[in-house]
């Protein structure tokens, strides 16, 4: 299953580059069972917690969304996910044919380099549960800098 690269970018990510490299995946498989559901992660989280914890700035009260405007919001926010690693991957294949690199039509290798890439940052939405900015700021940039790194 391909959810176990996920676990497997932060244990050993070269030779898991290895094995995601040797699969050929197409991208509807990549896009159903990889990045559909981390994708989920952040907005289910950050709609449990702007729904029900609220955040507080300062001394300020404690703001809430309400469920209809969570729900839009983080509506949005899992189809720009999706969008993203696509455009993301799209130009990956895009330079890669462009610029001579090894191009495989029929595999999915910038899709595939984009969703794995973007494994940190998808798993950091766990982070939402806890809705301060400070917090969250924190680890979406440590996941960025590790994303970063698994590129």
């Amino acid at each position: 299953m391909l959810l176990n690269h996920a676990f497997g970018m932060f244990t050993h990510p070269d030779e898991e580059w290895e094995s995601i490299r040797k699969e050929h995946s197409n991208p509807g498989r990549i896009y159903v069972a990889y990045i559909a559901v981390l994708a989920m992660i952040s907005p289910i989280c950050a709609y449990i917690s702007t729904t029900q914890f609220g955040w507080q700035v300062g001394d300020g009260q404690i703001t809430k969304l309400t469920t209809q405007s969570a729900l839009q919001l983080n509506i949005i926010t899992y189809i720009a996910m999706l969008i993203g690693v696509f455009g993301l991957g799209w130009a990956i294949d895009w330079m890669s044919k462009t610029y001579g690199g090894k191009h495989d039509e029929y595999a999915a290798n910038g899709i595939a380099l984009a969703a794995y890439s973007c494994t940190p940052l998808f798993l950091a939405g766990i982070a939402l549960l806890n809705p301060e900015p400070i917090f969250n700021m924190a680890v979406y940039l440590i996941a960025a800098v590790y994303a970063g790194f698994l590129i």
